[in-house]
This record gives structure tokens, C-alpha cells and sequence, in this order.
């Protein structure tokens, strides 16, 4: 029983973990999909730890550099949101 209840637990927090960051990177300008905590990644794809708040349908600010992109780390939600 402890055994299937760890093992449930864990791929509980896989999942809440999963959706909280995704692999998709987004250019600057480009319209935020969902409001939340983008990381600022440089032209590897490495978090540069510089992070910005965007709100769904806003367009994301520019990089600090050229070459760097947006990867969502955490959706959230705001008032205006459904």
C-alpha cells in the first residue's frame, strides 16, 4: 500500500511539474498564449535566470540581448482571465 501511494504521489508531481513549465520558447513580440512567468533563455536555450510576468494576449517585451527567447516556467491566472 505505501508503495502505490509514493508511486501516485510521484506521478502526481510529475504532472502538476509538467504543466507548470513547457519546452516551447517564444520570440519576443510574439503574443503571450497563457499569463505567466516566462524565463528569459539565451541562443542555447539555457535559462539565463531573468525572468518577466506576461499577461495572456500581450505581446512579450524584448530580450535584454539578441538571440535570446521566452520559455513559460509557471502559468498563472489574473482577473480579466476566464
Amino acid at each position: 500500500m505505501t508503495i502505490e501511494l509514493n508511486a501516485l504521489c510521484l506521478v502526481r508531481s510529475f504532472k502538476i511539474i509538467k504543466e507548470k513549465m513547457t519546452d516551447k520558447l517564444y520570440s519576443p513580440g510574439q503574443i503571450a498564449e497563457k499569463s505567466g512567468i516566462y524565463d528569459i533563455t539565451g541562443p542555447s536555450g539555457a535559462g539565463t535566470g531573468q525572468e518577466r510576468t506576461v499577461v495572456e494576449g500581450e505581446p512579450l517585451p524584448p530580450t535584454p540581448e539578441a538571440g535570446q527567447r521566452y520559455r513559460l516556467i509557471r502559468a498563472t491566472k489574473h482577473k480579466g482571465s476566464k
